[in-house]
């Protein structure tokens, strides 16, 4: 069943309606760059050669070589630097995970291996122990949160112990920047936005029964925004999964049992 739509990162691709959203905000495109954005995500991950992105975005016409640049150069800006790898002297990869969603799925599942951390990260210097402890404590307990007042730390070192232990889940590590959350917007529904999943028919329930059979580490940064809220969802999560390891950070306590 071919795809309905699109989602990687905060965005949604809807290829039949001709449209994209960021954040559920219409995202406004050249037909040319739309296009290729959806050359892309039909193919993300695997290399797309130059004379088929021609093809397919300026079908029967007769372009300038450097038309192609300046439409990957325009998504660039949009979607970041890294979101589109070059290849030299062959054509392009789109490199952001890409979940495709088909007519009628409600909660599609991640792709196993993917994540959204950071690539790129700031060396972690004099905190050798605590990232020790807190992988140990991550790896016997399905919830952990690091608490403590603002500015000791708290996101660099859970960004140092996702990447640590992305590997240890089948299924990639997640980051939740919970400061995004939308005003009264469920925690689920954010959780279900980041994964890719469709938010808008999220519930705890739902996405506990879609997340059950994956292993996977995710990150919620900043729930002091939303303590009461987010202390039910890792409840939930670590009541009715069994292979979802939860890292949060907060600046007061969860008190939630992991």
């Amino acid at each position: 069943m071919p795809a309905s739509h699109y989602r990687f990162g905060d965005f949604k691709l809807l290829p039949a309606e001709r449209l994209l959203f960021r954040r559920g905000s219409e995202v406004a495109l050249t037909a040319r760059a739309f296009e290729l954005l959806v050359a892309f995500a039909e193919r993300a991950g695997q290399l797309v050669a130059r004379d088929d992105l021609f093809k397919r975005v300026w079908a029967g016409v007769v372009v300038e070589d450097n038309n192609l640049a300046v439409q990957v150069g325009v998504l660039r800006k949009l979607l970041g630097a890294e979101a589109i790898t070059t290849i030299p002297g062959f054509g392009y990869r789109f490199a952001l995970p890409v979940l495709d969603v088909a007519e009628g799925d409600v909660l599609p599942l991640p792709r196993a291996g993917r994540s959204n951390l950071p690539r790129r990260l700031p060396a972690l210097i004099g905190r050798t122990a605590e990232l020790d402890e807190a992988a140990g404590l991550l790896r016997s307990h399905p919830a952990v949160t690091l608490c403590g007042g603002p500015g000791v730390g708290k996101t660099r070192l859970a960004q140092a112990l996702a990447h640590r232990l992305a590997g240890e889940h089948a299924d990639g590590a997640w980051w939740v920047d919970l400061t995004l959350l939308r005003d009264d917007e469920p925690v689920a529904a954010a959780l279900a936005r980041v994964l890719g999943l469709a938010e808008a028919s999220a519930t705890l329930a739902t996405l506990a029964e879609r997340l059950a059979p994956l292993s996977m580490l995710l990150v919620l940064d900043n729930a002091e925004h939303r303590a009461a809220d987010v202390a039910e969802a890792v409840a939930a999560l670590v009541r009715d999964t069994g292979r979802i390891g939860l890292l949060v950070t907060s600046q007061v306590p969860l008190h939630v049992p992991g």
